[in-house]
């Protein structure tokens, strides 16, 4: 296994893992505030929409990461 296949394996996991957790807390971020009743008063249904994207993200991140990182380790087995 290379370090370079690696590298760019776990980047591009990080890259497909961020972008899909962010549209997918972006969905979260719009159901909750639909669903809770949250108010627009002084923007707090953007910032309940933001936080969920942020936690999306992170989480998109690091399953990402870790993804792209298994795969490089097993298509260097074979």
């Amino acid at each position: 296994m290379s370090a370079g296949r690696t590298f760019g394996l776990g980047l591009l996991g990080a890259v497909a893992g961020g972008a899909t957790g962010g549209g997918l807390g972006l969905l979260a971020g719009l159901a909750y505030t639909s669903l809770a009743d949250v108010s627009g008063f002084e923007g707090l249904s953007g910032y309940a929409v933001a936080f969920w994207m942020l936690g999306g993200i992170v989480l998109g991140l690091i399953l990402g990461i870790m993804a792209g990182i298994a795969l490089a380790r097993r298509k260097g087995r074979s």
